[in-house]
């Protein structure tokens, strides 16, 4: 038998930032570029989420872009700590000068409760950052507004 999730998700496509900053290889600075709100969120709760943006990388090097998600207690929470949690580890892949664009993509399935202590409203933040060896400064990784994100809960 499949589960077939309700036909009823929660969807967002309201990016919070059009670009990230590129540092060198060894730093971090992750933006949360888009944040999705979960009312009542149960830690008994199951919940498929996917999520996609486009990059555009405009200069002549490979821009390393990672990505993660987190569930934190308030929208745009890049971190983990008291109120806020890695649901996926980070993972990474170049967006070369020839390729241009990238697509950030991913998809998982993950129960509130081994996240969570206590039920409440709980925000989904996908996380962006840009690194590229030697580079840092001004030059940032454009995100082209074309994406979202999905919630389903069972």
């Amino acid at each position: 038998m499949v589960y077939v999730p309700p036909s009823n998700p929660l969807r967002t496509w309201d990016f919070r930032v059009t670009s990230v900053p590129i540092v060198g290889a060894g730093a971090f600075s992750p933006v949360s570029i888009i944040s999705l709100t979960i009312p009542g969120l149960a830690t008994t709760e199951r919940l498929a989420v996917g999520w996609q943006a486009s990059v555009t990388n405009q200069y002549s090097y490979n821009v390393g872009v990672g990505r993660y998600l987190t569930f934190a207690s308030q929208p745009q929470y890049t971190a983990a700590g008291a109120s806020s949690f890695w649901v996926t580890p980070a993972a990474m892949e170049n967006v070369t000068p020839d390729r241009h664009h990238g697509l950030v993509a991913g998809s998982t399935s993950i129960t509130a409760g081994d996240f969570i202590s206590y039920d409440g409203d709980w925000c989904l933040n996908l996380c962006i950052y840009a690194r590229a060896t030697g580079q840092g400064g001004s030059d940032s990784l454009i995100i082209d507004g074309n994406g979202w994100m999905t919630v389903h809960r069972f």
